[in-house]
């Protein structure tokens, strides 16, 4: 009885509230984005058609760790859930930015525009390129490169949100719902990218020198182990310290879990060497510094600072909701922030 109560309190709410009845036009990056969503659901969902359909294969999901399974920055196959979590979010965006409350919104219109399905496609089209990657380093490479067309279109999103809140609501929902599903699939394409130059990298590009294969010495290999690295704690560094519109928790986190997954994966299969050792405590150090900082600065400019605003909620730098940085027009960055 109490939650045919609340169902009907909830239903009476949104029957009333004007952003749900008052219907608004549709447009095409509405449609873009559902377009986008179910592709990222077939891509998720574990399909089996038969031995006859085995080109579908290609698509599930289940083959990522086997993929980037030679690389040195993948992680244990438990962390690849984050794809999962990420698609989500995704495809609740997808259904939400249908509603008359959201599908006008500056967020929709101005931020994603054309660039989810952009992004979407360059994904799916390098996960499947990756199926045939062994055989050629022109074919690790082209999957590589579209890996990265997918996290430009993805932080091009992210800037342009960033530049809408000046004309947005920023409310509570509006970052849940609308931004943070890009902020968390950004996180989890970059690391794809660092995995794929890894393991592109790696031995002869594939094992066939008649196949267009390339040999790379351990050299080239520890230097693209380095670069990986600097990025992701170049990129914590960063977002967290010197974004300018805000840090930025969401990304640094993704980071702190993928690094934390390759530490257990190399601890797991890699010799106890001095490099071994040292590639492994460089890399914890990562995973627990990009979680401690975020940690303490959703500590100190969240928490911290509403408790301090409750005591005295008329002064002028008051908290002013689930984000720290200001919502006025003059003041928003076109930075990429995140909460």
């Amino acid at each position: 009885g109490l939650i045919y109560l609340s169902h009907n309190i909830v239903l009476a709410k949104i029957l009333t509230d004007n952003r749900f009845v008052t219907m608004a036009p549709l447009n095409y990056i509405n449609y873009l984005n559902v377009a986008a969503a179910c592709v990222i659901a077939f891509h998720t969902i574990d399909i089996d058609l038969g031995p006859e359909y085995d080109f579908f294969d290609k698509f599930n999901l289940r083959e990522f760790p086997r993929r980037y399974e030679e690389g040195s920055f993948t992680p244990a196959e438990p962390f690849f859930l984050m794809f999962n979590v990420g698609a989500l979010f995704l495809m609740v965006f997808a259904i939400v930015q249908l509603l008359p409350a959201y599908s006008s919104s500056p967020m929709v219109q101005d931020g994603v525009q054309y660039w989810f399905f952009i992004g979407t496609i360059a994904q799916i089209l390098a996960y499947v390129l990756s199926d045939e990657a062994r055989e050629s380093f022109a074919k690790r490479f082209f999957s590589t490169l579209l890996y990265g067309v997918a996290v430009g279109s993805i932080w091009k999103i992210l800037d342009n949100q960033a530049s809408a809140r000046a004309v947005s609501d920023n409310s509570p929902e509006e970052f849940w719902l609308l931004r943070f599903p890009f902020s968390l699939q950004a996180g989890w394409i970059i690391a794809l990218v660092i995995m794929s130059a890894n393991v592109l990298f790696i031995g002869d590009g594939g094992g066939n020198d008649d196949e267009g294969g390339f040999n790379f010495s351990p050299f080239m290999h520890g230097f693209i182990v380095l670069v990986s690295l600097i990025v992701y704690a170049g990129l914590s560094v960063k977002l967290l310290l010197f974004n300018k519109g805000g840090p930025n928790y969401v990304i640094p986190a993704v980071f702190s879990l993928v690094t934390y997954g390759i530490a257990i994966n190399t601890d797991e299969r890699e010799e106890a060497t001095w490099k071994s050792v040292t590639l492994l405590i460089l890399i914890y150090l990562i995973s627990v510094g990009s979680a401690v900082g975020t940690a303490f600065l959703i500590y100190i400019n969240e928490y911290k600072a509403k408790a301090s605003d409750a005591l005295d909620p008329l002064s002028e730098n008051s908290y002013q909701g689930e984000e720290m940085a200001s919502t006025e027009p003059d003041k928003v960055s076109d930075d990429t922030s995140m909460v």
